[in-house]
């Protein structure tokens, strides 16, 4: 299967998870914390029971020189999954994937001072962009309006900017698959011991119907993890694939405006849409 089949894939099976993932967790009575509990749990069986059959799990000869980028990963996304679930339920999926968008940057920014990646003036004018599109799209008649939802994305950004730099160090020696798997679980269990009185609130999503629904919630998530990462594998240019993935911005917006009816300010958003993937599109 070509890289363009695989990564195709990808952006239309992450863009209907995030909104699957909207309409789970706008309702009043949802749990952020403990749905990112059991949705991490969730992915990280899946993609591990195919890491088992197909490859194997593989742990590096090294794992001992690891264990601070391996204790930073864990770290870095028990923070990421702490904020980013509160603000999907707060947030629009469009504003929510357009403010989440800027993890580039901070990836940008932390791969120039621990990796020695420095700036060029293009991925410069590109993180001006994408900040542009953040503001744009939280303008409400002509007052600049960045609510709590918005400063959670943002802090959900950063926690994974951060971790996808570290990521990158730990892959020069890690399987990929392998980490991947414990990049999912690992996070998920450390959460929950850190919340205990979240567990109680996964009994709300064990319901047959609720459960059903995260199970193929997880499937797609998954589908769209591991193709992205086949289409690296298999494609001539990474930057070009992963350019290609930038377009589930755009995508994600676009339905949104379709199926969940953010219609409100829709121009905006299309527009930031836009120059948010311009600006990913120079960072990259």
């Amino acid at each position: 299967m070509s890289w363009q089949v695989l990564i195709s894939i990808s952006v239309v099976t992450y863009s209907v998870s995030v909104l699957l993932q909207r309409v789970l967790l706008r309702e009043e009575n949802s749990h952020p914390v403990a749905f990112s509990i059991l949705f991490q749990l969730i992915i990280g069986t899946l993609i591990g029971i195919f890491t088992i059959v197909f490859y194997g799990i593989k742990f590096p000869s090294n794992l001992s020189t690891l264990w601070i980028n391996i204790a930073l990963c864990v770290v870095l996304y028990v923070f990421y999954n702490l904020y980013v679930y509160k603000a999907l339920k707060e947030l629009e999926a469009s504003k929510f994937s357009i403010a989440l968008s800027s993890r580039v940057l901070f990836t940008a920014l932390a791969s120039s001072v621990f990796l020695g990646e420095s700036l060029k003036g293009t991925q410069i004018i590109g993180a001006a962009l994408i900040l542009f599109a953040v503001v744009l799209i939280n303008f409400n008649k002509k007052v600049f309006s960045f609510g709590h939802g918005e400063r959670l994305a943002l802090t959900a950004a950063v926690f994974l900017g951060l971790a996808n730099t570290n990521d990158r160090i730990i892959l020069k020696s890690f399987d990929l698959y392998t980490y991947v798997t414990f990049a999912f679980l690992t996070p998920a269990i450390f959460l929950a011991l850190a919340n205990p009185k979240e567990i109680k609130n996964i009994k709300s999503y064990l319901q047959s119907k609720i459960f059903f629904k995260l199970i193929i919630l997880g499937v797609i998530f998954s589908v769209g993890s591991l193709t992205f990462f086949a289409a690296l594998k298999v494609g001539s240019n990474s930057s070009q694939v992963t350019v290609a993935n930038l377009t589930s911005v755009v995508l994600t917006v676009l339905l949104s405006l379709i199926f969940l009816k953010e219609t409100d300010n829709w121009f905006r958003k299309i527009l930031g849409a836009a120059l948010c993937f311009i600006g990913l599109v120079l960072v990259s």
